[in-house]
């Protein structure tokens, strides 16, 4: 099996990093950063791991000069909607079963024992958790793992920037908070089951597999990362709606927004998982099919 990750909108719609990575970034090589222009205007993208450590850094010159030259940071969420009891109010409302129902009422005996199994590794009760909902708990537990591999954060791609870009460009966003967490309540409670279930089965492949991508974007190698990325859409269909309305349903919304920045004067630099820009539906796919000229950096 392989680790199904959208929230990993969280590493790629979440997360990621790499134990080896080169304290200089050769700048022979190409980055994960595409450029596409009007007549008037020019709109960078870069695909963003979330949650990272300190040693992806620093990024390739070529991301740094872009920032640099843009007039807007694009990111998907806006980092003032990141209050952790906004948060909190938010994953009760849409992520916790109404009493009397608990998660061992819903899914099936097979994934409930991987459920307590995981909760165990990871020393927490599972009891207090019972209310919430499979998608709620997908995420949590590959976080807590995630921070036990060491990756943080404050070290993703889109903070690094938004720590640059604040006081100093403009910021602006695609999407809300309420508007993802509640793109997972909108999924059956099957569909919830399998994401929970294809999340926790590779839990522990999850260094090996951030290694493997880590290393892909380094070098811009856009292929290396969609196979990581799609494989679980390729060995399990069921789980195609998943992709369809975490990725491709919001790939064509923002590239809808991007072709707007692309009629104003201005300079967009834009971060979104690095899921969002590979392979056939991702943004840059969608932004040539309509006849734009788009180049990796």
């Amino acid at each position: 099996m392989h680790l199904f990750r959208p929230f990993l909108l969280m590493v790629f719609f979440l997360q990621f990093s790499c134990a080896s990575v080169p304290k200089e970034a050769p700048s022979a090589q190409k980055s994960f950063l595409w450029s596409v222009r009007s007549e008037t205007a020019a709109v960078y993208l870069l695909g963003s791991i979330h949650v990272a450590k300190p040693e992806i850094y620093p990024l390739h010159p070529s991301i740094e000069a872009a920032f640099d030259q843009s007039d807007t940071l694009v990111v998907e969420i806006d980092p003032d909607e990141f209050d952790m009891d906004r948060l909190q109010s938010l994953f009760v409302q849409y992520g916790s079963y109404p009493p009397p129902e608990t998660l061992d009422r819903k899914i099936s005996t097979e994934t409930y024992a991987l459920v307590e199994k995981k909760f165990q590794e990871a020393g927490m009760p599972m009891e207090p958790f019972k209310r919430f909902k499979p998608w709620v708990l997908a995420v949590m537990l590959q976080s807590v793992e995630l921070q036990r591999l060491g990756f943080d954060k404050k070290y993703g791609i889109d903070d690094h920037f938004l720590t640059r870009a604040k006081g100093k460009k403009q910021i602006t966003a695609f999407e809300t908070v309420e508007y993802q967490v509640g793109l997972f309540d909108s999924f059956s409670d099957r569909l919830q089951e399998l994401f929970l279930r294809y999340t926790l089965s590779d839990m522990d492949l999850l260094a090996e597999q951030m290694d493997s991508i880590m290393k892909g974007w380094q070098v811009g190698d856009g292929g290396a990362i969609e196979a990581l990325i799609f494989q679980s859409m390729t060995d399990e269909p069921e789980l195609t709606p998943v992709y369809d309305k975490l990725i491709y349903e919001r790939n064509a919304q923002m590239t809808s927004d991007i072709e707007a920045f692309l009629e104003t004067k201005h300079r967009y630099f834009v971060v979104v998982g690095a899921g969002h820009l590979v392979g056939k539906g991702s943004i840059v796919d969608l932004l040539r099919k309509k006849g734009y000229v788009v180049e990796q950096m």
